[in-house]
C-alpha cells in the first residue's frame, strides 16, 4: 500500500541516471519530489500527497506512464512546455486550475481529468493540437466549455458526464474530427447548439438525463452519427423532422422522455436498427410506415400510451423484436397483411389484448410469444398453430382465456407452454404428447 510514513525524496535522486522506474504510490506523507532524472520512464504517484510536480517530470518526453490519480492535494501543474503524451488526474479533488498552454504541447494526446475541482479550461486548450481524448465527468463545477479558436484536429472523444454545463459554443463544429460526444447527466444542459458545419466524424451522441427540451433541425447534419441517446429526458417532447437522410444511424433512444409522437420522417432513418421508446407515457400513436425501414431490428414501445399499430406495421419487414409490455390501453393488434419474415420475438404483455388476428399465422418465424398478464384475452386463433417455430409461449394470468386451439401438427418446435394462473384446463393432445416425450416444458398452477 505505498511507504505512508515517507515524507522526504533525498535531492541526489536526481542524479541517479540510470533509475527508470520509480513507484511511490501510496506514499501519502510526501509532500514534494525533488528534480528527477532525466531517464526515467515509470513514475507512480497514485495516492501520494504531493502538491505540485517538478519541472523535470512535467517537461521529461521520455516519461512514457506517470500516474497521478487521487494525489487529493495536488492543486497546480508547472507553467512550462509539458512533454508528457498522457495526463490523468482522476480524482485529484483539489486540482482547480488547469494552466494556460503558452506553446504547443505535440506530444499530448489524452488529459483526463475526471472528479477534479476544475471549474474551466483556458481557451489556449486548443494548443493541444494532437490531442485525441479529453475527460471531465463528474467535474461537478465544470460550468463552461470554451471556445475553439482553433481547430483540434486529432481530438475523437469528449466526456462532459455530469459536469455542470450549460450550453456549448457554437464553435464546438471545430472539432471536425470528434467521434464521441458525451453530456450525460448534465443536469443544466437545456439546448444543443445548431450545427454550423458538418462534424462529419461525430458516431455517437449522448444526451442522457439532460434537460434539453428539443433539437435543432440542423442535427440532420451530422450525417455519419450512428447512435443518439436521449435516454431520461423528461423535457424533450417532440423529436425534429429528418430533413436530410442521417443514413449511418443505427440506434435510437428516446427512454422515458416526453414525447407524444414521431414525425412521418421518421422513414429517413432507413439504417435505423434500433428505436427505443421504452416509459414514453404521453407517446400513443405510432406513425404509418410510409417508406420501407428494412434495417429496423428492434423497436420497443414498453410502458407507452399506445392504442393501436398502424397495419403499415407490416413494412417492418426485417424487424426481429417487437415489444408493447404493459401498454396498458393497447387493445387489438393489427393484422398482418404481408408476413413479417425475421420477427422472432413479441411480447403483449399486460396489455388490453382481447384476442388475436387470425393472420397472426404471418409471423411464421415467431419463436417467443408473450401474452402473459393479458386479463382480456379470450380467444387464440387456429392458426397460432402454425408458428412452427414457436418455442415460447405464455398465457400466465391470462384467466378469461379458456382453451388453446388443437392441432395435430402445430407448435412443432414448442419447448415452453406458460399456464400458470390462466383459465385453461384442457392441453390440446399433441402438446400433452410432446410433454411426455419430455421435447415439452409445461407450467401449469
Amino acid at each position: 500500500m505505498g511507504c505512508g510514513s515517507l515524507v522526504e525524496i533525498p535531492s541526489y535522486f536526481q542524479h541517479l541516471d540510470k533509475l527508470t522506474h520509480l513507484d511511490l504510490g501510496g506514499c501519502r506523507s510526501l509532500k514534494y519530489l525533488p528534480e528527477m532524472p532525466g531517464n526515467i520512464q515509470y513514475l507512480n504517484l497514485e495516492c501520494s500527497g504531493i502538491k505540485e510536480l517538478p519541472e523535470s517530470v512535467w517537461s521529461n518526453e521520455n516519461i512514457s506512464y506517470l500516474n497521478l490519480r487521487e494525489c487529493k492535494d495536488l492543486k497546480k501543474l508547472p507553467s512550462s512546455r509539458c512533454k508528457l503524451k498522457n495526463l490523468d488526474l482522476t480524482n485529484c479533488s483539489s486540482f482547480s486550475k488547469f494552466p494556460e498552454i503558452l506553446k504547443p504541447m505535440e506530444h499530448f494526446k489524452s488529459l483526463s481529468l475526471i472528479q477534479t475541482a476544475v471549474k474551466e479550461l483556458p481557451s489556449s486548450i486548443c494548443e493541444l493540437k494532437n490531442l485525441e481524448s479529453l475527460d471531465l465527468t463528474r467535474c461537478s463545477r465544470f460550468s463552461k466549455f470554451p471556445e475553439i479558436l482553433k481547430p483540434m484536429e486529432h481530438l475523437k472523444s469528449l466526456s462532459l458526464i455530469q459536469t455542470a454545463v450549460k450550453e456549448l459554443p457554437s464553435s464546438i463544429c471545430e472539432l471536425k474530427n470528434l467521434e464521441s460526444l458525451d453530456l450525460t447527466k448534465c443536469s443544466r444542459f437545456s439546448k444543443f447548439p445548431e450545427i454550423l458545419k458538418p462534424m462529419e466524424h461525430l458516431k455517437s451522441l449522448s444526451l442522457i438525463q439532460t434537460t434539453v427540451t428539443e433539437l435543432p433541425a440542423s442535427i440532420c447534419e451530422l450525417k455519419n452519427l450512428e447512435s443518439l441517446d436521449l435516454t431520461n429526458c423528461s423535457s424533450f417532447s417532440k423529436f425534429p423532422e429528418i430533413l436530410k437522410p442521417m443514413e449511418h444511424l443505427k440506434s435510437l433512444s428516446l427512454i422515458q422522455t416526453a414525447v407524444k409522437e414521431l414525425p412521418s420522417s421518421i422513414c429517413e432513418l432507413k439504417y435505423l436498427e434500433s428505436l427505443d421508446l421504452t416509459k414514453c407515457s404521453r407517446f400513443s400513436k405510432f406513425p404509418e410506415i410510409l417508406k420501407p425501414m428494412e434495417h429496423l431490428k428492434s423497436l420497443s414501445l414498453i410502458d407507452t400510451a399506445v392504442t393501436e399499430l398502424p397495419s403499415s406495421i407490416c413494412k417492418l419487414k426485417y424487424l426481429e423484436s417487437l415489444d408493447l409490455t404493459r401498454c396498458s390501453r393497447f387493445s387489438k393488434f393489427p393484422e398482418i397483411l404481408k408476413p413479417m419474415e425475421h420477427l422472432v420475438y413479441l411480447s403483449l404483455c399486460k396489455t388490453a389484448v382481447e384476442m388475436l388476428p387470425s393472420s397472426i399465422g404471418n409471423l411464421n418465424r415467431l419463436q417467443d410469444l408473450n401474452l402473459s398478464d393479458c386479463y382480456q384475452l379470450k380467444d387464440v386463433p387456429t392458426s397460432i398453430c402454425s408458428l412452427t417455430n414457436l418455442k415460447r409461449l405464455s398465457f400466465n394470468h391470462c384467466w378469461r382465456l379458456k382453451k388453446l386451439p388443437s392441432s395435430s401438427v402445430g407448435f412443432l418446435s414448442l419447448e415452453q407452454l406458460e399456464l400458470s394462473f390462466s383459465g385453461i384446463l384442457e392441453i390440446p393432445a399433441s402438446i400433452k404428447q410432446a410433454f411426455w416425450q419430455g421435447k415439452v416444458k409445461i407450467s401449469m398452477v
